[in-house]
């Protein structure tokens, strides 16, 4: 299907493949450089670059810090920070941070 497109279209073409082996090879390399397509491999899964192990790490360094006496205090110090501003403009960046790592171009 992809051949099919003229090749000035094929420019805006990018496939995106786990780290199988026979993703990398050279004859698909040479194939996406031949027919002038961009491949993307994501590297393997890592939890430090899952969404919701940052967003853990991040409710960790805000309540470590405290001696809870009580669940409930705690509980409530979670909500805080998942309903407040401060964590809905921190992960953005995180996230950002953790795909300028996490994926890696051919």
């Amino acid at each position: 299907m992809i051949l099919s497109l003229p090749i000035n279209e094929r420019q805006n073409i990018m496939i995106i493949m786990d780290n199988a082996t026979y993703h990398t090879t050279k004859d698909i390399l040479d194939f996406f450089k031949d027919n002038k397509i961009k491949g993307l491999t994501i590297c393997p899964y890592k939890s430090s670059f899952n969404m919701i192990e940052l967003v853990f790490r991040y409710i960790k360094n805000i309540t470590y810090k405290n001696v809870y006496n009580k669940i409930d205090d705690l509980k409530q110090d979670v909500i805080k920070i998942l309903v407040g501003k401060k964590i809905q403009n921190t992960l953005p960046n995180l996230y950002r941070e953790t795909l300028e790592q996490y994926f890696v171009f051919i």
